[in-house]
Formats: C-alpha cells, sequence, structure tokens
C-alpha cells in the first residue's frame, strides 16, 4: 500500500504544484487575507514563540522573527530504512 501510496504522489505532484503556482493570492503573497487571527494564532501557539517569550523578547519583537527567513530542516521519511 505504501509503494501504491509513494508513486501516486509522485504521479501526481506536479501538476498539483503547477496549480497552486497559478493561484493568484500565492503569487501576490495575500494566502492569509483574512485569516490573519488564525495565523496569528497559531505562531502564538508554536515553540518558537514561547521560547522567544521566555528569552524576553516582546511580543512585536516575537512577531517579527516569523518573517524572517531562517534556515529550516524538512523532514524526508526514509523508505529503506525499517
Amino acid at each position: 500500500m505504501q509503494q501504491y501510496a509513494e508513486e501516486s504522489v509522485a504521479k501526481h505532484i506536479p501538476n498539483m504544484q503547477k496549480l497552486l503556482d497559478m493561484q493568484d493570492n500565492i503569487k501576490k503573497g495575500t494566502v492569509w487575507k483574512g485569516y490573519e487571527n488564525i495565523l496569528e494564532s497559531a505562531i502564538k501557539q508554536s515553540d518558537r514563540w514561547r521560547n522567544l517569550k521566555k528569552e524576553g523578547l516582546s511580543d512585536e519583537e516575537t512577531k517579527k522573527t516569523f518573517y524572517q527567513k531562517i534556515p529550516m530542516r524538512v523532514f524526508a521519511w526514509n523508505k529503506n530504512r525499517h
């Protein structure tokens, strides 16, 4: 089942990505327009928010860090590992 799922993702993801890239709200950076309260709530529930607050940053300083690019590690499952 896992093999079929991975093959299906590999087959369909390029087309899905093209559709996503064509959306105006993605191009314009307005994905969260009208949903700012949801985004802010998620930010304030994150470990990153809590850790920066413990370090003494103000709400405004902490919020600004979420709009700066930072290096991130993306998790990918290694299907050869058992």
